[in-house]
């Protein structure tokens, strides 16, 4: 009996160490540029078609992750912040946002309204605290993804910001690829 009770939780605990999978993937700044370089009309058409959302929003499929209010959606959904204290969780149906997610592997999009200034952030891979991809700005400058008034400073090819953002230390860097286009990484 011992040996049976020892051999179900063995495999129970095989089964549950590869079913719940962790893992993270952060591509290096050279397979992002590169990946946007040759899919540019991708990430063309998915900015356009994200700025037509509701100006905070937040797209992803359920095959990636699967917010707890989503019953009922397979596939590519919209996560509406615009109210912070509710967000609502719809499917979505747009041709042009799912292709890039298909053949880019991007794996979600934000986006972000401040006044005049419109932003679309795509994931490219990440970790907890660690996150790359590619953003689009309405206004070709670069910007701190989570503050567009933060002051970035030149460093290497590029810009940085380190400091707080709220009682978190950030460490960001972005550079420019194409007009209105930039690529990022930042740490928490």
């Amino acid at each position: 009996m011992k040996k049976a009770v020892c051999l179900f939780l063995a495999l129970s605990l095989l089964c549950l160490s590869s079913c719940v999978s962790f893992e993270s993937y952060y591509p290096s700044q050279n397979e992002i540029v590169t990946l946007y370089k040759n899919n540019r009309r991708l990430f063309a058409n998915a900015a356009a078609a994200a700025l037509r959302l509701c100006p905070d929003s937040y797209v992803s499929t359920t095959d990636y992750y699967r917010p707890a209010n989503s019953d009922g959606i397979e596939g590519l959904y919209l996560a509406d912040r615009t109210d912070k204290a509710k967000e609502v969780v719809t499917s979505l149906d747009d041709r042009d946002i799912l292709t890039l997610f298909e053949v880019c592997g991007v794996k979600s999009l934000s986006t972000r309204t401040e006044g005049e200034l419109a932003g679309v952030e795509f994931s490219c891979g990440g970790s907890s605290n660690i996150y790359c991809g590619v953003y689009y700005i309405s206004e070709d400058r670069p910007v701190f993804l989570s503050d567009f008034a933060a002051e970035l400073d030149m460093y290497e090819n590029g810009w940085k910001y380190e400091g707080k953002y709220g009682s978190i230390s950030v460490r960001y860097y972005t550079e420019k690829i194409a007009d209105n286009f930039y690529y990022y990484d930042a740490q928490a």
